[in-house]
């Protein structure tokens, strides 16, 4: 496999230079980070095809070292140091130690450290033993390799009686022999084993199921846990200030009028509504054939705004209420099933009339106030506010937020109110905080396993916080830059006449930074065709000018990221010792327009046309831009984007006119309309063209028999198309 090709390659010496071959090869590193054969081996081993696993392993290696090359960057540059970060970093060392506790001790081995578990193990080994293979008189090399591994090791391994190792550790634990000899001797005199078994089981099952929060109750009165509240006070002052801002959010509940069908049958109900909806029936008539409540007939009835009730409906009427209350007068509702004795009855609420709505007095909104003053000065709470006491140790605001760092805006918010933050700390925070308290007690803290555990959780964050703080953001554009940018052009940055912090439209900052306007218009006029319109004119810089920002701004992002990782490479020393593995070169144009003739023979056409577009705008003096237009050209056809070819045609007359194969492109412009686009009139034009302005050119009849055809509607085999316009037509 890829350990055999590694060394057959090695002998040519073309892989490996001073990477410690031995027996696991290194085959990239980078400072902080060395990947090994054994490593690539162990990931891509079900790859069979390779050239698949070639490309899968060589994508593997550039994000593994490129990401470790931003977060050597992000270090250089002192991310872990910045305070929320800091205490986010923190935090994942709590959270990570808290989650280990509760997954490899509490979930994994009911309480038990892996240490005492292993040594009960080892302790009753016997009771483990695995039954001898079978081996025939003359044994199979299977049967062998069988009966030597069991006399190297007869006992099953730990992973496998590990339930039964942790039941006898269990029921040795001086509580449970005393529940387990209480619910024994409940199961009267000498219960078979089979019931003591059971009996047993159902113990380890509440125990273990209990175990989490018995734990945690544990480490509450061991570390002298205390929590308090925050209450804040509301004064009349402050409520009457809060109701004048507000109070036209305080409003009564208008009384209204209404009339009812009431039926029993859901299928009428339903009826009523249709007949009254759609064939316009009358309410009233209506109500006199089908209403079972006869005592409401004819009658307009007052819904209180205040009470809620309904006259004459048995049951719970004041959920009707809330139902009706915006429905347009003079309409009707949908039924409303309400329990109302032995049977379910259906009412159809018809609005005669609604009150108008009236402000609440202060008195009146005086508790729906004082609800919105306390949610508010909630969201309020002091950052040095005690909420919690570990071992005497007070637990701030401040600290128990740190948890919501870097987290979405609309869930920090949740947390922060009264409710959200009782959860946060109880739920959350002290959880956290205990179970890693345990960790160290425990001595489990350098356990591998959570040492690399923590590493690689705190890696991806500061990985993650400097790509989308820095590098999504200013793509490497220095600060000083951006800053001397903002201060020189204030205009550009104004709203209602006040210039915006610079923080706020950062993003701003460095996309006219990035994309000048200078280079909006060299863009325009190299590229007009792409701003033009179907008939070929060119669209208004003005109406474009945004599109081609945004175009612009694409391609320098994903230039300047690219020269930003090839520099943070170079500045951490990476290196891969595979050379088909090997990062990608920065390529000449040659090179470039090379591997993208491949691509396009492969008919890989998005890689091809992506490679020829890079060309064009960073090579633009590169001696094959003619046949970039032509090549580009062929590929919209391909793709079907017949205008966008047309374009590419029209551009290469434009910007090569002193071109020996110009009148190719005029050619395809006339192939195009006529036999992609069915547009005669401008087929008939192009081709034209072809005879005023290229006479004598090897194509000149084919455009002639052309013209001919589309306008008498004589019979030709189309030209192949990959020839670009390279043969005759023939009758």
């Amino acid at each position: 496999m890829l350990r055999h090709a590694i060394t057959a390659m090695a002998a040519f010496a073309v892989l490996f230079t001073g990477c410690g071959a031995g027996n696991d090869p290194v085959v990239a590193k980078i400072k902080g980070l060395t990947i090994r054969t054994s490593q690539i081996d162990s990931l891509f081993q079900g790859i069979a095809d390779k050239a698949e696993r070639t490309k899968k392993v060589r994508e593997y290696i550039t994000s593994e070292l490129d990401k470790q090359a931003q977060y050597n960057q992000a270090l250089k540059m002192g991310f872990h140091k910045l305070p929320e970060n800091k205490a986010v970093l923190e935090n994942i060392t709590m959270i990570e130690a808290a989650s280990y506790y509760a997954n490899e001790v509490l979930k994994k081995n009911w309480g038990f450290t892996e240490a005492e578990v292993e040594k009960r193990y080892k302790a009753g080994r016997e009771l483990y033993r695995q039954d001898k293979p079978r081996v025939d008189s003359v044994a199979t090399p299977e049967q062998q390799k069988a009966l030597a591994a069991f006399e190297k090791d007869p006992y099953k391994p730990l992973d496998v009686v590990r339930p039964k190792v942790l039941r006898n550790m269990l029921m040795e634990l001086p509580a449970i022999k005393a529940a387990r000899a209480e619910r024994i001797k409940a199961l009267g005199e000498n219960p078979d084993s089979q019931r003591i078994y059971e009996a047993e089981d159902a113990m380890v099952n509440d125990y273990v199921g209990q175990l989490d929060s018995t734990v945690m109750e544990q480490l509450k009165e061991q570390h002298k846990v205390k929590v308090h509240e925050y209450t804040p006070q509301v004064n009349d002052t402050e409520l009457r200030e809060s109701w004048e801002k507000t109070k036209q959010s305080y409003k009564r509940k208008p009384d209204m009028e209404v009339q009812f069908i009431s039926v029993t049958d859901r299928k009428l109900a339903y009826d009523v509504v249709d007949r009254v909806n759609k064939k316009n029936e009358d309410f009233l008539k209506l109500q006199k054939k089908y209403s079972t409540d006869k005592a409401a007939l004819g009658k307009t009835l007052t819904v209180s705004g205040t009470d809620a009730s309904v006259p004459f409906i048995v049951g719970d009427s004041k959920q009707v209420y809330p139902t009706i209350m915006y429905l347009p007068v003079g309409k009707i509702s949908n039924p409303i099933a309400i329990q109302g004795g032995p049977k379910e009855v259906f009412y159809i609420f018809k609005i005669i009339s609604r009150a108008a709505e009236e402000l609440m007095s202060f008195e009146e909104a005086r508790a729906s106030a004082h609800e919105r003053c306390m949610a508010e000065k909630q969201l309020k709470i002091p950052l040095d506010y005690v909420l919690a006491e570990v071992d005497n140790k007070k637990i701030t605001a401040e600290m128990v937020f740190s948890l919501l760092y870097k987290i979405s805006p609309m869930t920090a918010e949740r947390y922060r109110t009264a409710e959200g933050r009782k959860a946060l700390v109880e739920r959350y925070y002290l959880r956290f905080l205990l179970f890693s308290m345990k960790v160290r007690e425990l001595g489990l803290q350098k356990t591998p396993a959570l040492v690399k555990r923590i590493a690689d959780m705190r890696k991806n964050f500061l990985v993650s916080d400097f790509k989308s703080s820095y590098l999504d953001v200013t793509f490497g554009v220095p600060e000083r830059k951006l800053k001397k940018y903002f201060e020189a052009h204030p205009d550009s940055f104004m709203v209602d006449k006040k210039l915006e912090p610079y923080e706020k439209v950062k993003n701003r900052v460095v996309t006219y930074v990035m994309v000048t306007d200078d280079m909006i218009k060299d863009q325009y006029s190299y590229n007009i065709e792409d701003y033009s319109n179907n008939d070929g004119s060119p669209k208004p810089l003005a109406d474009v000018a945004r599109t081609i920002r945004a175009e612009l701004l694409g391609m320098q992002r994903k230039y300047a990221m690219d020269d930003l990782m090839r520099s943070y490479r170079k500045a951490f020393s990476a290196k891969v010792y595979v050379k088909e593995y090997a990062f990608d070169e920065l390529l000449t144009p040659g090179q470039l327009f090379e591997e993208a003739k491949k691509l396009h023979e492969a008919r890989n056409y998005v890689e091809a046309k992506n490679k020829y577009l890079e060309i064009r705008y960073k090579f633009r003096d590169f001696k094959s831009q003619p046949d970039i237009c032509m090549a580009l050209a062929q590929i919209y056809v391909e793709q079907k984007n017949f205008n966008k070819a047309i374009q590419e045609y029209r551009r290469y007359l434009r910007m090569f006119p002193d071109d020996t194969s110009k009148y190719k492109a005029q050619f395809m412009i006339g192939f195009v309309y006529s036999e992609n686009l069915n547009d005669k009139e401008k087929a008939i034009a192009a081709y034209q063209a072809v005879l005023d302005n290229y006479p004598t050119c090897e194509l000149a009849e084919s455009a002639k028999f052309m013209i001919e055809h589309l306008k008498t509607g004589k019979e030709f085999i189309p030209l192949d198309e990959d020839t670009a316009a390279g043969a005759k037509p023939k009758s």
